[in-house]
Formats: C-alpha cells, sequence, structure tokens
C-alpha cells in the first residue's frame, strides 16, 4: 500500500514536470521568437529602401514588443527578386537606416550584410 502511494506522488510530479516544461517553452517560443521566425504579413509597414542597384526593397515594419525588451520592435525584410528574408530586429527607439551599397545597410553606424542577420538581443554593445 506504501508503495502504491509512493508511485502515484512520483507519477504526479512526473505529470506536473512536463506540464511545466511545455507551458515554459511555449511561453519563450511566444515571447522570444527568432528573427527567422518573424511574420511580417500582418505588420504595419513603415517604410521602403530600395538598394543602390535597385535588385532589392529593405522594408521596415512595426511589430509587438519583445517581453522585458520594449514595448515595440521594428523588423527590416529585404526582399529580392525570388525571395524575402528578415535580416533585423530593432527595439523600439528612433535609429536611422540605410542603404551603403548593394549587399550592405547601416543601422545607426553598424555595418550589416544581408546575408546576415542583426537582433538587438543579441548585440553585446548595448
Amino acid at each position: 500500500m506504501k508503495n502504491r502511494k509512493m508511485f502515484r506522488r512520483f507519477f504526479y510530479l512526473i505529470i506536473a514536470f512536463y506540464i511545466v516544461a511545455i507551458g515554459s517553452t511555449y511561453y519563450y517560443l511566444k515571447h522570444y521568437p527568432k528573427l527567422t521566425s518573424i511574420d511580417v504579413s500582418e505588420l504595419e509597414k513603415l517604410t521602403t529602401l530600395i538598394s543602390p542597384d535597385r535588385e532589392k526593397v529593405l522594408t521596415i515594419y512595426l511589430g509587438g514588443g519583445m517581453m522585458l525588451y520594449s514595448d515595440f520592435t521594428y523588423i527590416g525584410e529585404v526582399q529580392e527578386l525570388n525571395r524575402s528574408y528578415n535580416i533585423f530586429l530593432m527595439p523600439g527607439k528612433d535609429f536611422n537606416v540605410q542603404w551603403v551599397d548593394e549587399d550592405h545597410i547601416s543601422i545607426d553606424g553598424k555595418l550589416i550584410n544581408i546575408e546576415s542577420t542583426y537582433d538587438f538581443r543579441q548585440d553585446k554593445d548595448k
């Protein structure tokens, strides 16, 4: 009888652990999404910048805030002939962005290759 009671407690503890693990994973993915997984199709478009060679377009969108970081964010998406991809995520503060050449943009003086990404949450120079 005592073994059965201990088994039940252990079983309930394991179930509770799995519920907490699944809940925290869902919460983390919802509030801390990766830059590549952010869907900009329903976000408000703020501005569009055309590259110097006129083959790429940088569109900046206004997105929801990242928990514990800011109330809103800016997402930059590059569109080429056959693909589009997110290249930067900025916090909800004013910043300056411009094309440097057909492969680089400047965000507040930081040079970023459009084949890479910039996420302010990983910036060590905050």
